[in-house]
């Protein structure tokens, strides 16, 4: 913005010279007219002179303010670009932080959802521990009975062995 300012400053004294030397031109032109009011009066040739630096600058002065419109013309162009830039940076930032919201959200159902698997998972690894110590016992249990069944099958095929041997 101070380059603009810098422009505008420019611009203003630009217009102050300018306003001068249009003064300056309007108080010369009354001179001259009283002076020309005169009859058989002639012109001071130091007049001229003025008259043509006056115009000159007044010239000048026209073709800088000009110029110093053109850039201010361009500057306000070049800013109105930037504000446009700006509003769509901005449009996409909002956008971006609405996108970063929604994932945020979805990472915390994820954590709670991730929670709630490692909670079933404790549950079903204490029930899968004690599964699996019951099935332990239980094929103790079937060892020992077959252990047991074994022996009296044994006992059983001795009896029979020696009943065999009583009744022969």
């Amino acid at each position: 913005m101070s380059k603009i300012d810098a422009k505008d400053n420019e611009i203003m004294e630009q217009n102050l010279h300018y306003e001068e030397m249009l003064s300056k031109e309007a108080q010369l032109k009354q001179d001259l007219e009283d002076v020309s009011g005169f009859e058989g009066f002639k012109i001071n040739a130091e007049y001229s002179p003025l008259v043509f630096q006056a115009q000159s600058l007044n010239i000048i002065l026209s073709e800088d303010n000009k110029t110093l419109q053109e850039q201010l013309s361009q500057l306000r162009s070049d800013i109105d670009k930037l504000q446009e830039q700006r509003e769509t940076a901005t449009h996409h930032e909002e956008e971006l932080q609405t996108q970063l919201d929604e994932c945020r959200q979805q990472t915390v159902a994820h954590e709670q959802n991730v929670q709630k698997l490692k909670s079933t998972v404790r549950v079903l690894e204490e029930k899968i521990e004690s599964d699996t110590e019951e099935i332990r016992l239980v094929r103790e249990q079937l060892n020992h009975h077959q252990n047991l069944s074994k022996e009296r099958s044994n006992e059983c095929k001795e009896l029979a062995r020696q009943l065999e041997e009583v009744r022969r």
